[in-house]
């Protein structure tokens, strides 16, 4: 993963509430979630949300699909593992010490 995807998705998940919307498309990855769902969860007017996806989605942190009229989202693992892995190769290895406090 390169540093410019690296900075789009910390760009994207900069504000609370599109961590906080990020979280919920994450647990329910299985089904995915409707921004209905979303909306009435955390009290986001939908054109709001819609904006906020917009950016994950941008981001490639989500994808959605239409089933019927919905749009479900679902969380792109991928992307989130290989932020997670670059991130850590970066700056953990086998002989890296933590700090103690």
């Amino acid at each position: 993963m390169d540093i410019e995807n690296i900075a789009k998705i910390c760009d994207a998940l900069s504000k609370t509430v599109r961590i906080k919307i990020f979280k919920m498309i994450v647990k329910n990855n299985k089904n995915g979630i409707c921004p209905c769902d979303i909306a009435s969860e955390l009290d986001i007017p939908r054109n709001t949300l819609s904006f906020h996806l917009t950016t994950l989605s941008n981001a490639n942190l989500c994808y959605f699909k239409k089933e019927g009229r919905n749009l479900i989202y679902k969380p792109n693992c991928r992307i989130i593992s290989e932020l997670a892995n670059n991130l850590h190769e970066d700056c953990c290895d086998k002989n890296c010490k933590s700090f103690e406090v």
